[in-house]
């Protein structure tokens, strides 16, 4: 009869241990529901809330509005209906930061009312330069310029360090993507320039104008000058290299055909049964000359994409695009209008809320 109950007990402990694992899940449940409920409430709350807000205060709201709107309004009919036009290009051996300085330049300059100063730097007439708003700058930063200055920084061919750049030593020390969030706007080569202005044709004639803002830097103009006389000595050693492998060859196969061999040689001997592989002096040689002439075409190309501080692939258009409404003013100020009303109510209820607890506990 003992044996019995003790056999008994392990079985009660087990019921005991599942009903309290199926009561804590009930409980938890049931306080993960009413989380969700309260999480709910209090949105719809929060929602109420600011409706009843607007519509108390709905009259200023709209009243806000119309001042916005109506002193944008007046504000984009003195200054005139604004164009603008984009023009892109390639700025090379780090003209980039002197694009950006320039552009900072030319808009502070729009901002002090310097006409005089601003129609000189860009070759322009004053009442030409009257009509400029706005310059703004920005870098060509898709996927596929990001990809290729990855590959001209690591994988591009250079006999200097090639084992180096044919391996994955750089992919592991510096992947693409910590590569990519470490570029700024100066590492791109290609630019976009936007230009704002009250007259719609006066673009072509201020693109030259910031070119020559841009390449008058006199540190530029000696880089320009070393990269081409290093391009130039590039490219003459390469094709004197490749001169040299046919006066190269034209001897070898001269040689073999004085020998007069009958059998082609080997290209392998036997040493101790096992074949030893013997470099084959035309497969070298022909490797050699196509390796030369791949250095060639790279350094072709690159001097193709650097022959210039400055080479626009789009220029700015003869017509410029009239902006939308946006830009216009009335949207703009309409909105900061709103902006700066909240922020006055969100103030004086703040102030409320202080001055009861204020004096709530001057009460207790």
């Amino acid at each position: 009869m003992e044996n019995q109950e003790k056999k008994n007990v392990p079985g009660g402990h087990s019921d005991v241990d599942l009903g309290m694992i199926l009561s804590l899940i009930g409980k938890g449940f049931d306080k993960m529901g009413r989380l969700i409920r309260q999480f709910f409430v209090g949105v719809t709350n929060g929602i109420l809330f600011a409706l009843i807000f607007l519509k108390k205060r709905i009259w200023w709201i709209i009243g806000a509005i119309l001042l916005g709107y109506g002193w944008g309004t007046y504000q984009s009919h003195e200054s005139g209906v604004k164009y603008r036009s984009t023009m892109t290009a390639r700025f090379n051996f780090g003209s980039t930061k002197a694009l950006y300085n320039t552009t900072t330049y030319l808009n502070n300059l729009i901002s002090q009312g310097r006409r005089d100063e601003l129609s000189k730097l860009l070759s322009i007439s004053g009442a030409e330069a009257a009509t400029l708003r706005a310059f703004e700058v920005e870098p060509v930063n898709d996927e596929k310029q990001i990809s290729e200055l990855y590959k001209q920084q690591f994988f591009d061919y250079n006999r200097a360090n090639l084992y180096l750049r044919t391996d994955t030593f750089w992919t592991r020390v510096l992947p693409y993507k910590d590569y990519k969030n470490s570029l700024t706007p100066y590492d791109f080569p290609l630019q976009e320039i936007t230009v704002m202005s009250t007259m719609p044709d006066v673009f072509p004639r201020v693109q030259q104008g910031i070119i020559n803002a841009v390449v008058s830097n006199g540190d530029l103009q000696k880089d320009l000058e070393i990269q081409r006389r290093t391009q130039e000595d590039e490219e003459n050693i390469i094709i004197s290299s490749l001169k040299g492998l046919d006066t190269l060859r034209a001897v070898y196969n001269e040689r073999l055909r004085k020998q007069g061999a009958i059998q082609a040689p080997s290209s392998s001997i036997s040493l101790q049964d096992k074949a030893v592989l013997q470099p084959i002096p035309e497969i070298q040689l022909y490797d050699k000359v196509m390796q030369l002439k791949d250095e060639l075409k790279l350094v072709r190309e690159h001097k193709i994409n650097n022959r210039d501080l400055v080479q626009v692939y789009v220029a700015f258009s003869q017509v410029g695009q009239r902006s939308d409404i946006l830009e216009q003013g009335g949207i703009t100020y309409a909105l900061l209008a709103v902006t700066l009303l909240f922020l006055v109510f969100l103030a004086f209820e703040l102030y409320r809320v202080i001055s009861y607890y204020e004096k709530k506990q001057k009460t207790d």
